[in-house]
């Protein structure tokens, strides 16, 4: 079994340490919360994820880019000629 997750290594880290702890989550980053506007969920929410995960012995497995790849292709687009 297994469960993929959108979360970049960073982000899966920090759900996982959320999870794992029981802590509370930290607020969550502008970019995190501009990636819920169209659906998603945000950080600290992936922390249920991952304890129904663990509870059924499954795998997780984090598929997305790092923050910073998405920030730069994003500026990218924003910055091109013919969006300008």
């Amino acid at each position: 079994r297994q469960v993929l997750v959108e979360l970049c290594p960073a982000r899966y880290s920090q759900a996982l340490m959320s999870a794992v702890t029981g802590l509370p989550p930290q607020p969550p980053s502008r970019l995190d919360i501009l990636g819920t506007i169209h659906g998603g969920l945000l950080g600290h929410e992936f922390a249920a994820v991952l304890k129904a995960a663990r509870d059924v012995g499954a795998a997780v497995v984090p598929v997305d880019r790092p923050q910073a790849a998405i920030r730069s292709r994003i500026g990218q687009i924003l910055w091109h000629p013919r969006m300008l």
